[in-house]
């Protein structure tokens, strides 16, 4: 049994309990966060960070409705990227992480991969070979992660939340993404998973957006069940 005595705080306790929770930190003493994390209702806070397109493929054709043309690379990159970033936050009713993660509140913070979207070079961005299976694995995910320039992010404890972009496939129809969670901190993966969904909607913002919101919905209705009980299981 733990008996919890309620004693008055001085200053010189505030004094010393400050640098015991800073000693805690330093030698690793406070748990570090795992996928019960993630995967508790109400749980930790977790800053949505956006769509990283810093590896990513388009394959096939962007071709846009009513014969309007191809979207060039130079495009999709100075448009597309930061639109459908754009998008998830301005409609962020739909797209609801809030209703995903069961949090009351899930904050956002673009300019990160916002930067580092502008970083890709747009003759990368086009493949016409098929797409088998992802080019990304665990270990990469982790290193992506690492190199994320976090100095940028106001909040600088929490978890944070990155959809990075793996292929839209516009032969076969499918969007790829894999969901990463990290340490805002030590830039630590927490868990990832890749994830596929269909696009659907009018216009190739929408098109591929309709891809991004069915993620979101799999995380809400499938994923998160999943994780809450592989979580308890551990």
């Amino acid at each position: 049994m733990i008996f919890f005595i309620k004693a008055k705080t001085t200053p010189h306790m505030k004094f010393n309990h400050f640098f015991l929770f800073i000693f805690l930190i330093s030698f690793g003493a406070l748990p570090a966060q795992t996928l019960k994390d993630i995967a508790t209702e109400d749980g930790q806070a977790i800053l949505w960070l956006g769509v990283d397109f810093s590896h990513f493929k388009f394959i096939g054709e962007a071709s846009q409705f009513n014969g309007a043309g191809d979207v060039s690379s130079y495009e999709m990159k100075s448009t597309y990227f930061k639109s459908w970033n754009t998008l998830i936050i301005t409609e962020r009713d739909k797209y609801n992480f809030r209703s995903a993660l069961r949090r009351p509140v899930v904050d956002y913070d673009l300019g990160m991969i916002n930067a580092l979207n502008e970083t890709v070079d747009p003759n990368t961005i086009f493949s016409y070979a098929s797409y088998k299976d992802s080019r990304i694995t665990k270990e990469m995910v982790a290193e992506f992660v690492s190199n994320y320039e976090t100095s940028v992010i106001e909040r600088k404890t929490g978890i944070g939340m990155v959809f990075i972009a793996d292929a839209f496939d516009k032969t076969s129809e499918m969007a790829t993404v894999y969901v990463a969670f990290f340490t805002l901190d030590s830039k630590r993966l927490i868990y990832c998973e890749k994830l596929t969904a269909a696009p659907s909607g009018f216009g190739i913002r929408n098109y591929w957006a309709g891809a991004i919101y069915r993620t979101i919905v799999k995380i809400r209705d499938e994923r998160f069940h999943t994780w809450k009980y592989n979580a308890e299981e551990k």
